[in-house]
């Protein structure tokens, strides 16, 4: 039996070994990931299970002993007088937990005296790691991570990065700095747009540009990417006196070397918990790709006590955002109509079990993301759900008999001839009066996040739309008692409670009212913006495009489209139609003072005394703005620990500086 049960796990190891061999293939040495992290890892997992319960089963290749994939054979090969490790990552705080657990049991044995233990928190950037290498203060190499002990010679390429890495530095040591080279996401926009025009294959995402960029032969065309840098450890930082990680950025910030600015210095697991929570929550806010939180041992002095395994340091650990991934297979695609016209195809497969839902459709996005993902009817796939939203394809796993799908060149709902316009991805239905995009626009306006009207629901509204009692969402305001009592299903009970969420709804702040709209670019965030600008809806006719531009956080388009939208006739009469049904189109004021009023603020570093998201609050409640950049509009910095560039801006600026301390004072005052 032992024997038997023997074959079967060496056929296994065998199978595992040859898998992950060709994902990392796939992975570092062609850009081009062929399976989720999340599934990876899980491999991964399993096979270093039982590699350590049977090591007599382990190859000589396997990948439990690798970092990465070969370098590349066009590029020149270089070593690492250090190995450049990767991280063993976690799925789940528990595993953080343990994590902890270890370290803690592990330095007890080395030593009978521990001192304060803290850990230093920063963002998993998805980019391609490499080390940079200076002596008597110029740049000498670049390099890859490669298989963690033999990378490629990238040094002309990152020589482009002016942005974030210096060619010169003022000292004259030969230092190592490690970091992730990343491309942000409009970046990526533009970058595919181009490759478009020219008939590439566009990049899957931003670390596959990342990396396609950065291994170009000529870095003419690199430069043209706009590649960027964040710098996240120093190498032997004893050489250079440095105690613990946070000295470290602080020491790669003083030579001008960018570094992320959203990092944290955290003492126990509740204060790691909390870091993770806060940032897998914003993990969307900000221009670039990131997945996860990297936890660090803070102290040098315990890093080189807990030493590494052949693959990963043991002070150090990934913890991945939840992202939670399934197999499944499509069986037909539907193109719907959203609110603004766009046409938007939506794969329909077996039911499967996603973060705890059973799921059947997916959105597939536009054309092209179908082409990127080379997506047909009848192929196997994996798709991910993360938080409430639909669930979309990750990536193909089978093809079928690729049958190819044809994009629709009418409206599927009104026949409408479909319009395309430039430089927008989407296609869309210009017909203001669709029936297929009143109906998204209803559902969009009576959901949770805009106008919180229970009680309506996709049924509800199709017999509204069928028997013509609404024509658009202002109507939903002038419903009656006797209207709803011809519809099916609705008793007393149920109309009551709809026409008292409806006269709840009247009263919703402006700047639901304000996405409440659809204006194109205005997402709930911009119309917030738009509405810290005035103090009724009235005021949006008077605002001119310059004035709009001027809103912190509205680009051009964004402006335009506002400023169009209200200046047509059909906008006006709806605004008055608002105002004739008792809609409230004025600005509550929640401000408990204006001491603030009409000043610029923007919040830097890690903050001590306040969450970011109280010291926010208590700005606006005290009539102030909050600003995502430095510039001369900025009235005052708040400045939290381990700043960032913005700091650096803010003093070449002469902009006046805040502690948490100066702060509280300000807000004391009367």
């Amino acid at each position: 039996m032992r024997i038997i049960k023997l074959n079967k796990i060496k056929k296994r190891v065998d199978e595992l070994t040859q898998l992950i061999n060709e994902y990392n293939k796939a992975y570092y040495m062609n850009d081009t990931p062929t399976v989720s992290d999340f599934e990876y890892d899980m491999l991964t997992k399993e096979l270093e299970y039982l590699e350590t319960e049977y090591p007599e089963l382990r190859h000589d290749d396997s990948p439990s002993l690798n970092v990465g994939g070969k370098p590349a054979e066009i590029l020149t090969k270089l070593e690492h007088k250090k190995p450049m490790m990767s991280l063993s990552n976690s799925y789940s705080l528990q595993e953080i937990s343990d994590f902890q657990t270890r370290v803690c049991s592990s330095l007890e044995k080395e030593s009978n005296q521990i001192d304060q233990l803290d850990y230093f928190c920063e963002l998993k950037i998805d980019g391609l790691a490499v080390s940079l290498i200076y002596k008597d203060g110029k740049l000498q190499k670049g390099i890859t991570r490669g298989d963690g002990l033999v990378g490629e010679d990238v040094t002309q390429n990152v020589l482009t990065i002016e942005t974030d890495i210096p060619k010169v530095i003022e000292d004259t040591r030969e230092i190592e700095i490690r970091g992730e080279i990343y491309l942000e996401k409009d970046q990526l926009v533009a970058i595919n747009k181009e490759r478009e025009k020219e008939g590439q294959p566009m990049f899957v995402n931003t670390r596959n540009a990342a990396a396609g960029s950065l291994r170009q032969l000529n870095s003419e065309i690199v430069s043209k990417r706009k590649l960027r840098f964040f710098a996240y450890s120093l190498v032997n930082p004893s050489k250079y006196n440095v105690a613990d990680q946070s000295d470290s950025i602080q020491l790669i910030k003083l030579l001008k070397i960018q570094t992320n600015t959203y990092s944290r210095k955290c003492g126990s697991f509740e204060e790691i918990s909390a870091f993770c929570q806060e940032w897998e929550e914003k993990k969307d806010e900000l221009p670039y790709e990131f997945d996860g939180v990297v936890i660090k041992v803070n102290s040098c002095k315990y890093q080189e006590m807990l030493g590494s395994t052949a693959k990963s340091p043991k002070w150090a650990i990934a913890y991945k955002f939840t992202t939670e991934t399934a197999k499944t297979r499509i069986n037909e695609i539907v193109f719907q109509v959203g609110r603004s016209g766009a046409i938007t195809p939506v794969a329909f497969f077996d039911p499967v079990k996603v973060s705890g839902a059973v799921v059947t459709r997916a959105t597939l996005h536009n054309y092209d993301f179908i082409q990127e993902k080379n997506i047909s009817i009848g192929d196997e796939v994996i798709i991910k759900r993360a938080g409430e939203v639909i669930p979309e394809v990750v990536m193909v796993t089978h093809k079928s008999n690729d049958r190819s799908i044809e994009f629709p060149k009418e409206c599927p709902i009104c026949c409408t001839e479909l319009v395309s316009e430039d430089e927008q991805v989407a296609i869309t239905c210009p017909n203001e009066i669709c029936p297929g995009r009143i109906k998204a626009q209803l559902l969009h306006v009576v959901s949770r996040n805009v106008l919180n009207i229970d009680g309506i629901g996709e049924k509800l509204i199709d017999q509204l739309l069928e028997r013509k009692l609404v024509k658009n969402w202002i109507d939903l305001f002038s419903l009656t008692y006797s209207q709803m009592e011809e519809l099916e299903r609705t008793g007393a009970k149920s109309i009551n409670k709809v026409l008292a969420e409806i006269d709840k709804a009247k009263q919703s702040p402006l700047k639901k009212i304000v996405y409440s709209f659809g204006i194109k670019f205005i997402g709930e965030k911009t119309a917030e913006l738009l509405v810290n600008h005035i103090n009724t809806l009235d005021d949006l006719f008077k605002l001119s495009l310059e004035e709009l531009m001027d809103i912190d956080g509205i680009g051009e388009k964004s402006a335009r489209e506002v400023y169009d939208y209200f200046r047509k006739p059909s906008t006006l009469e709806m605004i008055q139609d608002l105002k004739r049904k008792g809609v409230t189109l004025e600005k509550k004021d929640d401000r408990i003072s204006q001491k603030f009023l009409g000043q610029s603020f923007v919040v830097t570093g890690t903050l001590e005394q306040f969450t970011r998201n109280e010291i926010e609050e208590l700005i606006k409640k005290n009539g102030g703005k909050i600003s995502s950049t430095v510039s001369k509009k900025t009235h005052f910095i708040v400045l939290g620990s381990s700043p960032g560039s913005k700091y650096d801006k803010a003093k070449m600026l002469g902009t006046p500086i805040l502690t948490e301390d100066e702060f509280r004072q300000r807000l004391m005052e009367k």
